[in-house]
């Protein structure tokens, strides 16, 4: 029996650029070295970072944004945050630029799926990178209609769905071929991301944004997904990654120790944010600090989700989990008097969001 077929993305055909000339290499300088030792001290520091619930929830949600933005200005450079936050947040928008909001929409897609895919493969894949090219390669085109009739949970299987028909080029297979049969470039780290991004960069013709963010994940670089989100840091890798003119001839070297230099910096920029972040809870109430129990960050899953959303709408969303309505009515009551969520309306039109900080 034929598969039903499911609404995805559109197929966009991925073409590939000539590679770097060959043998490629690269030499392990002290100053990589070096460099490689202070990455490994930051990212422990950054993943022991000590935040709350609450924080790190509103953390996660300002680096989804900055992902979905940095997708966005690589084809339509005059796109603002604010159209991005006008999107997420469900807002009716009247504008004159109709294409851009459609790449913004198809970009929350994407995002949902590379998330996915960053927490579910331990290492990229031929397959999987060429999925992520397609996927991002079709952002700025089309309708919406396509991408979005996919809900949140189905949005994560975009890549799965599309990866089963992918063609990987033969330049693609070489990438992998002399990375996966390097002693050192194949272990799961900082230079097997840095020879992934740079060479699928330039053979896919395409920023690779999704290489560092899957990599970054699955190697435990950036276990929580904080570092991907930095403006300054990623920004840096992306739009500075052709600064290298040896690499065209083969020598990785002064390329290793840029990426490196630059992720290094980017993760003590990092762990510095995230400290101040730490020491502004001090004057945030005890409600507000204290780690929420199973139900407090259900309901925040649920709210994050939904706009805003009456307690119904809510137990509906919790599912099985939910605990009767009188008992969740107090419980949003209590949320609302701590301060974690917002109410407007009264009785059985009250509905709860969450608040904007």
């Amino acid at each position: 029996m034929p598969q039903r077929q499911v609404p995805t993305y559109p197929q966009v055909e991925v073409q590939t650029a000539a590679l770097p000339r060959r043998p490629w290499r690269y030499t392990l300088t002290p100053t990589l070295l070096a460099r490689l030792v202070e990455i490994g001290v930051a990212q422990g520091e950054l993943n022991a970072a000590p935040l709350n619930f609450h924080r790190r929830r509103e953390r996660l949600a300002q680096a989804r944004r900055e992902r979905i933005f940095l997708e966005v200005k690589q084809y339509y450079r005059s796109v603002t945050m604010g159209e991005v936050e006008a999107v997420l947040s469900g807002e009716h928008i009247r504008t004159p630029r109709p294409d851009i909001l459609n790449a913004i929409r198809h970009a929350v897609v994407a995002e949902d799926a590379f998330a996915n895919y960053a927490h579910s493969e331990t290492s990229l894949t031929p397959e999987l990178a060429v999925a992520y090219a397609s996927i991002h390669l079709a952002i700025p085109g089309g309708e919406p209609t396509r991408w979005l009739p996919l809900h949140p949970g189905g949005r994560a299987q975009v890549l799965a769905l599309h990866r089963r028909a992918v063609v990987v080029p033969q330049a693609v297979r070489d990438v992998f071929a002399w990375v996966d049969g390097d002693a050192f470039l194949a272990k799961p780290g900082v230079l097997r991301m840095a020879a992934l991004f740079r060479l699928l960069h330039l053979t896919l013709r395409w920023s690779a944004i999704e290489v560092l963010h899957h990599e970054l994940r699955a190697t435990g670089i950036d276990r929580h997904g904080f570092l991907v989100g930095s403006k300054a840091g990623l920004a840096g890798l992306v739009f500075t990654s052709d600064q290298s003119a040896a690499v065209s001839e083969g020598d990785f070297t002064e390329f290793f120790e840029h990426f490196a230099e630059q992720l290094a910096v980017v993760l003590r920029q990092t762990g510095e944010e995230l400290g101040r972040l730490r020491g502004g809870e001090a004057h945030l109430p005890w409600e507000v600090v204290r780690p929420p129990d199973s139900l407090d960050a259900a309901i925040v899953k649920v709210l994050e989700r939904a706009r805003d959303a009456g307690s119904a709408l809510i137990a509906q969303r919790l599912g099985r989990d939910a605990p009767p309505l009188r008992t969740l009515q107090r419980r949003l009551s209590q949320m609302v008097s701590d301060g974690l969520v917002l109410k407007a309306g009264v009785r059985k039109n009250a509905t709860y969001s969450l608040p904007r900080r």
